[in-house]
């Protein structure tokens, strides 16, 4: 059998080269050129894919943002894609709120805060001072209404949070050992 035909595919026969229109009898599936018009080098074959992409208008569409020309599938152009997008006009924009380690940020225009520290500072007017630490009260980190909020010294905290430990274990040993 000659080489190119394919007897069980029809659409291996003859199909017309993209340059000349010539019928031809294509090697494979991605084969588009005639032997006479086929590109010899890849520096031939990338000028011709240009040209052809030209041809095609360009895959070119109109930015969302600054109104000029962008490539199909990209969501902004070359020059707004790269400013830097925060707050508001980032895509990602969720509403300012977000959880880390079960506490939540919000953002300010300094960047993203404690929430907790925010309610507490505009509640009492001041800032929270040096070496303190604004305590949730009932232990639930993302509760920050400001009566659940108290601003205590590192150390007294840590002290604080070792005695409330140590109670909750003894009250398990207790159950454990009580008769029933």
């Amino acid at each position: 059998m000659p080489k190119g035909v394919y007897p069980h595919n029809p659409v291996y026969k003859d199909k017309p080269c993209a340059i000349c229109g010539f019928p031809f009898s294509p090697n494979g599936p991605r084969d588009i050129y005639c032997p006479v018009c086929k590109p010899k080098t890849a520096k031939e074959q990338a000028c011709l894919a240009s040209k052809r992409f030209r041809e095609r208008g360009g895959g070119y569409n109109q930015c969302p943002q600054c109104g000029g020309r962008k490539q199909v599938g990209a969501t902004l152009c070359q020059h707004c894609s790269h400013k830097k997008l925060v707050g508001a006009a980032h895509p990602g924009w969720k509403g300012g709120r977000r959880y880390r380690k079960r506490y939540v940020q919000i953002w300010t225009p300094q960047g993203y805060v404690l929430e907790h520290r925010q309610v507490w500072e505009q509640t009492h007017n001041k800032k929270v001072p040096e070496n303190y630490v604004v305590h949730h009260l009932n232990g639930i980190p993302d509760d920050n209404r400001p009566e659940n909020l108290v601003a205590v010294s590192c150390h007294n905290h840590e002290y604080q949070t070792l005695l409330k430990l140590a109670q909750k274990r003894i009250r398990e040993l207790e159950q454990l050992h009580l008769p029933l």
